[in-house]
């Protein structure tokens, strides 16, 4: 008789994976003396279930394809580094300010808002203003596409 195989994983299965090892693994990475390497790294892990059904899709859009195919998502992709660069900078700047630190509760809420629009304001400019421009510094070879493959290609 012959073997029969499980079905593939569907995008739900990997982000209900994923879910369950978030669900399992948080409380005891989140216990005091843990490794802040290992703790990144297993955060990793358990994200790449939600990461594979946008990755590896069919030709069928899908939520998170259609989610991540809107104009302001792309668009914060395109200033993403812009944002990782900056927004320490600017979180910590806002939270050493002498009104932020003397205010008690300290308004979280109203620091993460001004953080976050002063980020991507800070990264769109840096992105605008030097990024881009440098990019026109790469070799025009790379930049027309004229990499030649490594299999030469038949004719």
């Amino acid at each position: 008789s012959a073997s029969t195989f499980p079905p593939p994983p569907t995008p739900r299965g990997f982000a209900d994976l994923a879910a369950s090892a978030l669900v399992m693994l948080a409380p005891y990475l989140e216990t005091p003396g843990r490794s802040p390497t290992l703790i990144h790294v297993v955060y990793s892990f358990i994200a790449l279930p939600f990461l594979l059904p946008v990755c590896f899709v069919g030709r069928a859009p899908t939520l998170p394809s259609r989610v991540l195919s809107l104009r302001l998502l792309k668009w914060l992709g395109l200033i993403s580094y812009g944002i990782y660069l900056w927004h320490w900078r600017i979180v910590y700047g806002l939270i050493s300010l002498k009104p932020v630190r003397d205010t008690p509760g300290s308004t979280f809420v109203a620091v993460a808002i001004l953080a976050l629009g002063l980020t991507v304001a800070c990264a769109a400019a840096s992105y605008y203003l030097i990024e881009r421009p440098a990019l026109g510094f790469k070799s025009p070879r790379r930049r027309e596409g004229a990499i030649r493959p490594a299999v030469p290609q038949p004719r």
